[in-house]
């Protein structure tokens, strides 16, 4: 049972990676009403950069976009689908065995 609610949370992670664009928009519209003063800057960025990444973008929203959310979305449905189809597989082998010697 549990199984089946992390495929289902993966499958809306998935869904959402693949609609990151009106996604992102959505959470960073969100932001900006939240905000009571200021306005959302990326860093500044240099032509070469060495001590970071440097990521080419147009507006700050496309910035932590890329920056941010997509690398956190995508770290954490292969986390998903590591820690949880492994231990999905590890019971269904246990439950083999076991059938097998009692």
């Amino acid at each position: 049972m549990t199984y089946e609610r992390v495929t289902d949370v993966c499958q809306i992670f998935k869904e959402i990676r693949e609609n990151i664009d009106d996604e992102f928009k959505q959470i960073f519209s969100n932001v900006e009403e939240s905000m009571l003063e200021g306005i959302i800057e990326a860093p500044r960025t240099v032509g070469r950069q060495t001590a970071r990444n440097h990521i080419p973008s147009d507006s700050p929203e496309q910035y932590y976009k890329r920056s941010i959310f997509l690398p956190f979305l995508d770290h954490f449905i292969c986390q998903l689908q590591d820690r949880f189809t492994n231990h999905h597989q590890c019971n269904g082998q246990t439950t083999i065995t076991y059938s097998k010697f009692s």
